[in-house]
């Protein structure tokens, strides 16, 4: 049976390590529903883990607690005073990270684990940055303390967004958005199913279910830094990018365009600088937007692969027709931005997320 999963996001950590390792974590989360719609006045089992090297790593600490969310659907705890589980929290090593906070939760107050999120330990900025968001006042004022705080530590490059399949991405906040700074390379959608990978050519070709690929079917690291080609119909699931996040509509890749001066200037913005994955020219780049645009290509109706190091592509969510929805397109030569039609079916190309 499918289980109904909740949005859980961490938002808050304060960590008093100026002297000494901290003998507790303030940690705070906003739970919300698959609806986006937060969850008020409502126990939720957890089950906090410290994880050590790697989001998968090795668990050196676990414990368990039932807070209360409250009116904004906001819960607080203190990691080190909950349940012990496994381990020493007081004996934990900071200096031996990286180390990530696995959350587990249950919004029915027990310990069936439906809600899963992990974020990097990065506790010396959220200490010095915290106080900022605390003298944000007014009727909203969880909320701006939110997006302050997340504001903060993206322009910092301290906040990252973790997929199922534990690859981490950075972001980047552009006008009043917030993109990855990386292409997708998931291989499950969010709730844990597995997207079909398709190698042969002709099979491809006759597409008319969700897949994905790997360019000239090269799933090296090398090959993944490009990110994954998915056709339209695993964009059309909802259930591609991490919870939190979507692949963008036709009017979100416009917001972007014409907050960087229109689809004739644009590109130059966008792109990563030189020429180590751009091959040919790109001598307008100026990537002074962060994204780091990549030259990842695509597969055809073919089943052929082409333009890598050439041109970039990424779908959007929005369909034009019964065959095609609307995708964009980014070239080495100069900064102009192309949208159009792909194929639903056949045409694999290259995602970038975008924050709800």
């Amino acid at each position: 049976m499918k289980r109904v999963l909740i949005i859980l996001t961490a938002i808050v950590f304060t960590v008093s390590v100026f002297a000494q390792s901290p003998e507790k974590m303030s940690y705070q989360a906003v739970i919300r529903d698959a609806n986006n719609n937060l969850l008020p006045n409502q126990s939720i089992g957890m089950q906090i883990s410290i994880i050590q090297e790697s989001p998968d790593g090795t668990a050196v600490y676990i414990e368990t607690q039932t807070p209360t969310t409250n009116a904004n659907g906001l819960v607080s705890i203190e990691i080190g005073a909950g349940m012990v589980v496994n381990g020493d929290f007081t004996n934990i090593d900071w200096a031996n990270g990286p180390y990530f906070i696995l959350t587990e939760a249950d919004p029915k107050g027990g310990t069936d684990y439906t809600i899963t999120g992990t974020n990097q330990l990065l506790s010396v900025p959220y200490a010095l940055h915290a106080k900022t968001a605390e003298r944000i006042t007014g009727d909203n004022a969880l909320e701006n303390k939110v997006e302050a705080m997340e504001n903060i530590l993206i322009s910092l490059g301290l906040y990252t967004v973790t997929d199922i399949d534990s690859n981490i991405y950075n972001m980047v906040i552009i006008g009043k958005q917030i993109w990855m700074k990386e292409n997708l390379r998931v291989t499950r959608y969010n709730d844990g199913e597995q997207i079909e990978l398709v190698i042969d050519g002709t099979e491809w070709t006759y597409l008319n279910s969700p897949a994905y690929c790997w360019y000239d079917n090269d799933s090296t690291a090398n090959a993944k830094l490009y990110g994954a080609l998915y056709n339209w119909h695993t964009v059309n699931t909802g259930k591609l990018c991490p919870f939190g996040w979507h692949v963008p509509s036709e009017e979100e890749w416009i917001t972007l365009f014409d907050y960087l001066g229109g689809d004739t200037i644009a590109g130059s913005k966008l792109k990563e600088t030189g020429n180590i994955h751009w091959t040919t020219a790109n001598t307008d780049a100026t990537n002074e937007t962060k994204f780091t645009a990549l030259p990842g290509g695509y597969r055809a109706v073919d089943g052929n692969f082409y333009h890598l190091g050439f041109k970039g592509h990424w779908w959007s969510s929005t369909s034009s027709s019964d065959t095609h929805a609307i995708k964009v397109d980014i070239n080495a030569e100069n900064g102009n931005i192309n949208s159009g039609g792909g194929n639903k079916s056949m045409g694999g190309v290259s995602v970038r997320c975008i924050k709800d």
